[in-house]
């Protein structure tokens, strides 16, 4: 039971670090100059 609870944990991990990945990712382009994301700020 113990093995199959920690296996999920590492899942949940992965997961979460996948997404921190796709944030920086969007983040760093937000903070391009010309960048569709700082475009709409502007537009917003």
């Amino acid at each position: 039971m113990e093995a199959i609870i920690k296996k999920h944990e590492n899942c949940y991990y992965e997961k979460m670090e996948f997404a921190q990945k796709i944030a920086n990712h969007i983040f760093a382009l937000g903070n391009e100059p010309n960048s569709p994301t700082q475009r709409i700020q502007f537009m917003g």
